[in-house]
């Protein structure tokens, strides 16, 4: 029994110091460098180079290097029987595209600290050069997922953020943000973050090249509060400039279902200082109020009580905007887009537009609608001797289809006595243009009204050649029989 005992023990010594040999010992850590050195090729898809591999029985060095350039040093103490760990780390990476085959984030990163617990459940704590500005931030991990975030970071750039993401540099500020998070992403999670964005400054030349934008420098600022409760996160926001101000005032996060709701309001104090993107100017105030959603769709919804005396109401999901304003007054709709007011009538429209093909349709209803003392009807009072302005149209329709910025237009309008109809009536709103004639029947008799140039102010030529043929014809036939041969002269 005892050759037996100390057999076992034998055994158990030998496999003991073999252990020690492999691990512990130069060419044990040999072996090692070489498996590490392939397993961090493999990982990040580059040839590694491991310049420095010491592991003892308490501690642990790493050098590696790519390219000749060292971009990672690890060393501390690390107990593999223990399990448990105490290292000090930096990493040193001259462009993360280049470092990263897929890598969403390009540019220099630099970060140092320490890495400190079990191996299973373990902190680090880190500085790092980020954006500009300096980043600390401690991350806490729990069965190897992350449990803990706490965050401080001051004097990040906001250009150089999006440089790194590969994005236009659409705007500049200074960002900070602190708090932490704790449990992320389990029932108990709690905790808040807040950041801030200020002295933010739109880029005029990057949104004229992106989105043909004109003059558009807007300073702004932006506050945005970050809470965890249980499995969600709530975020509110508030975005405030000369131009909008835009509050997510409700936000909640499911880290479970990846599923995104909330509510925000939407206010435009001036419409006139959204020239540099209509290219057109505007009178008036608008506010909406919405909400959103995401999850295998993005989905939003908008609304406002009082455009022009109208509900306005808009759904947009993905690229497809559907819209409907209704009960809405004309001449108020026109005032607000300074066009001439030449109508008014009860208005409703519906709208379907794509944002990806530009195109779109719409449907237009004017009810009880007259038209107002324009150069049109002057013209037609004059000449015609007919007084369009008393004639009560119940319901008239204008159909356009929408490709970009151009409009073709069909039109129906029919009162007591007169009828008006246009057909391929054209509107080209970046070069602000119309061209369209108006077929117009007063007591069945035909004129034509050519509405040409400036959007704003368009030309109007009235054609009465067939109302005063109409008028002869039947002036002549009460004399003598003229012979068909003599009324084309008219």
């Amino acid at each position: 029994m005892k050759k037996v005992v100390l057999a076992i023990v034998g055994f158990l010594i030998l496999i003991i110091v073999s252990v020690y040999g492999l691990l512990f010992t130069q060419i044990g850590n040999n072996m090692l460098k070489t498996t590490v050195q392939k397993k961090l090729s493999k990982a990040l898809e580059k040839n590694i180079t491991v310049e420095v591999f010491s592991l003892r029985p308490s501690t642990l060095k790493l050098v590696c290097n790519l390219n000749g350039k060292k971009f990672l040093n690890v060393h501390g103490r690390l107990s593999i029987f223990s399990r448990s760990m105490d290292l000090n780390y930096a990493v040193f990476i001259k462009d993360l595209s280049g470092f990263m085959k897929k890598s969403i984030i390009k540019g220099r990163f630099e970060t140092q600290g320490k890495v400190y617990g079990s191996f299973g459940d373990f902190i680090v704590d880190g500085v790092a050069d980020a954006f500009g500005g300096s980043l600390n931030y401690t991350v806490k991990l729990v069965d190897e997922k992350p449990s803990l975030l706490k965050l401080n970071a001051s004097n990040i750039e906001l250009s150089q953020i999006l440089t790194a993401l590969g994005k236009p540099v659409y705007a500049s500020g200074k960002i900070s943000a602190n708090g932490e998070l704790d449990n992320i992403g389990r029932k108990k999670s709690k905790g808040n973050i807040v950041i801030n964005l200020k002295n933010g400054l739109t880029n005029p030349d990057v949104l004229k090249r992106e989105f043909n934008f004109e003059n558009a420098k807007i300073p702004f600022n932006v506050v945005l509060n970050i809470n965890a409760k249980g499995k969600l996160l709530h975020l509110t926001s508030s975005l405030n400039s000369d131009v909008a101000r835009f509050n997510i005032t409700k936000s909640d996060i499911d880290l479970d279902d990846d599923v995104v709701k909330g509510e925000f309001k939407l206010m435009l104090p001036n419409l006139d200082k959204l020239y540099f993107a209509t290219k057109r100017h505007l009178r008036g105030a608008v506010v909406f109020n919405g909400d959103f959603s995401k999850d295998d769709d993005l989905i939003v919804n908008a609304y406002s009580e009082n455009i022009a005396g109208g509900d306005f109401k808009l759904r947009f999901k993905d690229n497809d905007i559907n819209a409907n304003y209704s009960d809405g007054k004309l001449s108020k709709l026109l005032y607000m887009l300074e066009y001439p007011e030449v109508f008014n009538s009860e208005t409703n429209f519906t709208l379907t537009y794509n944002l990806k093909t530009a195109k779109g349709y719409a449907h237009v209803k004017l009810i009880n609608g007259h038209f107002l003392p324009n150069r049109m009807s002057f013209l037609i009072n004059t000449l015609a001797g007919f007084d369009i302005t008393r004639e009560i149209y119940k319901l008239s329709t204008i159909d356009s289809k929408i490709d970009n910025m151009t409009i073709i237009s069909n039109l129906y309008m029919k009162s007591r006595l007169t009828q008006i109809t246009s057909k391929n009536a054209y509107v080209n709103l970046k070069a602000n243009k119309v061209n369209a004639v108006l077929n117009i029947m007063i007591a069945k008799k035909p004129l034509k009204v050519y509405v040409k140039g400036d959007l704003n102010k368009p030309k109007v030529k009235l054609d009465l050649n067939g109302y005063i043929k109409n008028k002869l014809n039947k002036g002549l036939k009460k004399i003598i029989k003229v012979p068909k041969s003599i009324l084309h002269l008219f």
